[in-house]
Order: C-alpha cells, then sequence, then structure tokens
C-alpha cells in the first residue's frame, strides 16, 4: 500500500514597474518582472544628472554599463554604481559593480554573436491586448487575414485612426496627467448623450468587467506603446514594458465615423471630470473574465531580446515527443510553413524556402522581439486538428 500526499503548489510573481524623480535632478525606474527568461531584462536604477557646469555630470546606482567593445562582454548584467565626472576637457567615468550575469557559451562568426533559445507553447508575451472583441472574432478572422497572407487582406471599415491609451495608477504624479475614469468592457458607441449615464462614480463595480472611479495616466504612443500600421488594421497594442497583473488597461479610440470612450481633448479643460473608457485589460485577468481573456492575445512569442537585427537570425519550430528526438518536418511540410512563417521566399515571392520569413511588424516585433503567429491560437486542439 502506498501513501498519497497532496499538497498546495505555489507560483510566487513579483512583477513592478515604476517610475519617478525628485526634484529635477534625481530619478528612479523600476521594471522587474520574476518570469523573464533573462536577468538583464530586469532594470532598476537610481540616476541624479548634474548640470553641465558641474563636475559631477551623473551617478547611477543600480544596473549600470560601461561602453565596451561587445566581444569583451563588459556591459553584460552589471549591478552597482557607476559616475561620470568633468573638469574643464578631462573627463572621468568610475564604475564599482557585481557581475550578475555570467554568459556559459558565445559562438562568434563574421563579427556577430549567437545565441540559442528555447520557447514552450504556453510563454507567450502578456503585453498584446485587442481593443475590442470583434477583432479577436474567428468568424471575421480579422487578424489571420492580415498577418496570415502575403499580400495583408484587410478591411478598411475596422481601421483604427486614432487611439489613446490609459493605466490605472496608484503612485504621486503630476496630477496634470492623470484622470479621474470609468472604464467598461461592454462600452458602446459614443452617441448624443457623450456617455452621461456611464459618468457616475456610484455605478456598482464588477470585477472583470468595469474599472470605477479609477486613477488613469495616459500613456504615450513610442514610448509605452506601439500602434503601427498592422496594429490599426487588426485593432491590438503592442505594450513596450511590462504590464502587471494589478494593472488595468483602458482605450478611446475612432474608425470611420464611429468613437468609443472619451479622448483627453473631450474633458481637458475639466480636470476633475471623470472620462469614460474602454476597458481592455481589468486588473487581475482571469480567463474566467470571458470577454476580456478573449482581447489578450495568445500567438506573440517573446525570444528573450530586444532590437533584433535580420542578419544572422533564424528561428525553426520543433515537436519532439516524449523519450525521442525533436523533429522540424511532419509528413513532408516544415513546420515554420505549417504555421504559416514561412510563406515567401527571399525576394518576396510566395513559395516557401524552408526558412523564417524575417518581416517587421506581420511575423516579427525587432524592438521588443517578439514573433508573431498569424492564427490567433497556435497550439490550440483546433488548429492542431486544421493544420493536420
Amino acid at each position: 500500500m502506498g501513501n498519497t500526499k497532496n499538497e498546495p503548489d505555489f507560483k510566487q510573481q513579483v512583477q513592478i514597474n515604476v517610475s519617478g524623480t525628485v526634484g529635477d535632478k534625481l530619478s528612479i525606474s523600476a521594471d522587474w518582472n520574476t518570469e523573464r527568461t533573462f536577468e538583464y531584462e530586469n532594470q532598476l536604477k537610481l540616476k541624479y544628472t548634474g548640470y553641465e557646469d558641474e563636475i559631477i555630470q551623473n551617478i547611477e546606482a543600480g544596473n549600470v554599463s560601461l561602453q565596451t567593445s561587445p566581444l569583451v562582454g563588459g556591459s553584460e548584467a552589471l549591478f552597482g554604481v557607476k559616475a561620470d565626472f568633468q573638469l574643464g576637457p578631462l573627463k572621468l567615468t568610475a564604475i564599482a559593480s557585481q557581475k550578475k550575469g555570467e554568459t556559459e557559451e558565445v559562438s562568434v562568426s563574421g563579427g556577430s554573436t549567437k545565441q540559442n533559445f528555447e520557447i514552450h507553447a504556453y510563454d507567450y508575451s502578456e503585453n498584446h491586448y485587442f481593443v475590442d472583441e470583434e477583432y479577436a472574432d474567428p468568424n471575421l478572422n480579422i487578424f489571420n487575414n492580415y498577418f496570415g497572407n502575403p499580400t495583408p487582406n484587410v478591411r478598411q471599415d475596422k481601421y483604427i485612426t486614432d487611439l489613446e491609451v490609459w493605466k490605472t495608477t496608484t503612485g504621486n504624479i503630476d496630477q496634470g496627467k492623470e484622470r479621474q475614469g470609468n472604464a467598461f468592457i461592454n462600452l458602446p458607441l459614443k452617441g448624443s448623450s457623450a456617455y452621461q449615464a456611464y459618468k457616475s462614480i456610484s455605478i456598482p463595480s464588477v470585477q472583470g468587467e468595469n474599472e470605477i472611479n479609477g486613477r488613469f495616466v495616459k500613456l504615450e504612443e513610442g514610448i509605452d506603446y506601439i500602434f503601427e500600421e498592422s496594429n490599426k488594421y487588426t485593432g491590438f497594442i503592442t505594450f513596450k514594458t511590462q504590464i502587471n497583473s494589478t494593472d488595468a488597461i483602458a482605450v478611446a479610440y475612432k474608425r470611420q465615423g464611429q468613437t468609443y470612450g472619451e479622448f483627453l481633448n473631450d474633458v481637458a479643460s475639466d480636470t476633475a471630470a471623470v472620462i469614460v473608457l474602454k476597458l481592455i485589460k481589468p486588473k487581475n485577468l482571469q480567463p474566467q473574465f470571458r470577454k476580456a481573456w478573449k482581447l489578450q492575445l495568445k500567438n506573440i512569442y517573446p525570444i528573450g531580446g530586444r532590437d533584433v537585427k535580420k542578419e544572422g537570425f533564424s528561428l525553426d519550430i520543433n515537436f519532439r515527443e516524449s523519450g525521442q528526438e525533436p523533429v522540424n518536418i511532419i509528413g513532408a511540410k516544415k513546420l515554420l510553413q505549417t504555421f504559416e512563417l514561412d510563406v515567401v521566399d527571399q525576394s518576396g515571392n510566395p513559395n516557401p524556402d524552408g526558412a523564417f520569413d524575417y518581416e517587421p511588424g506581420i511575423k516579427i516585433l525587432p524592438a521588443t522581439g517578439e514573433i508573431i503567429f498569424p492564427v490567433l491560437q497556435p497550439f490550440s486542439i483546433k488548429n492542431i486538428e486544421r493544420i493536420g
């Protein structure tokens, strides 16, 4: 007779994203996530910046770097203190740090470095969200029609012309950038009533469906998030910094005469007014929040780096059964082609050539280092059955 022992399996995860300033010289920033693949992606920095005529120009504490040749590796995952001094024409940089990361193996060929990485089907990025449920509708198939064809098949009536993105905040920020707001998953088109019925802070709060009387701060395109042409046609936002589970994200957007939510200009003259927004990510997003859960894309995968260049980059997909060697071909077709990551040749003609199609904004997001699968749930049972 054997004994069975049941124990809870705790998953501890910490996400921190903070930035702030003290006066005009001191700033602090933290972007930390315990589930990131590489430690160097976590950043914690305290920075003092002196005036032009001062001897002490900069003092940094936390994640610091010293510019060296990339083959030396001196700037890899350093944690400590760095200071820049200037006295007349003399400049001095001093650094004291410990190396928190260690490169185990580096292959160098033609001046480039090579690093292998492995990603599982459940390791999708949590930094991409649709602005509306219809962009995730499999019947409309807007996403796959755009990303799954050599020439994107677009719907002009779904093209987003204007967008503002807001995030809840709990810290001390510039009150001129903060607005009191109500955000709703099921927000109708803006009509003649201008959302008057949605402005009350007495509306009952329903977890996963609304955010009532929240403190929202407006995010900046290009700094906090990406919204390029492909995003405008397919209705999703890519965030450049980690979105915390306790953050709520809301938007206002326009397309062909239709407006959802209120833009800052609608309430700019009254800083005490409640702004009405469309909720796209509630706090503590969970699968039981069915409508909100559909808005998170689960087909974009991080590869553990940023600013990915085409030269020297290669990607492959392998299938591995227990006890067997991984294979990248099933039947007579490579898995890259099966999952629609190889649909054109190097000249852009619709002829798969066995290599990953490096198409910025279509198959890869170079700035954030992420791969885009053209199907919203590429590893779902339904899609696996579809591709055989």
